[in-house]
């Protein structure tokens, strides 16, 4: 589950599914006062990280890292990443990925004819 630093913190939801994907916006304010000035500057700088959550799990990934979490589908993701020009940068690749790997998982109800006829359905 969470860790400590995560437990005072809100994060966004991206996707669910078996690997949920969550991302975590932080915000500084730093202040600096440039040489002969009187006056003090304020930038905001903004980072992201990003988290996955599977098998109950709070793990911080990176894209590099994903097809390492996601072994039984690496294949096919490394695949869909090459198609589809994934970039790690990108927030919407990454809820792409993780939108196709869920997909991937998803339970299929088709009952075939010899099922139903043997009296399993």
């Amino acid at each position: 589950m969470p860790t400590a630093e995560l437990k005072q913190k809100w994060l966004r939801i991206l996707t669910e599914g078996n690997a949920g994907l969550f991302v975590l916006c932080d915000k500084v304010i730093e202040e600096t006062k440039p040489y002969g000035s009187a006056t003090i500057e304020h930038i905001i700088r903004t980072s992201k990280r990003y988290y996955m959550l599977m098998n109950e799990r709070l793990v911080l990934v990176k894209m590099q890292d994903v097809l390492p979490l996601l072994k039984d589908k690496a294949g096919q993701l490394q695949l869909y990443m090459k198609e589809k020009n994934l970039s790690d940068k990108n927030e919407e690749d990454w809820i792409k990925l993780f939108d196709y790997y869920n997909s991937l998982h998803k339970p299929t109800h088709e009952i075939s004819e010899q099922q139903v006829s043997r009296g399993r359905y």
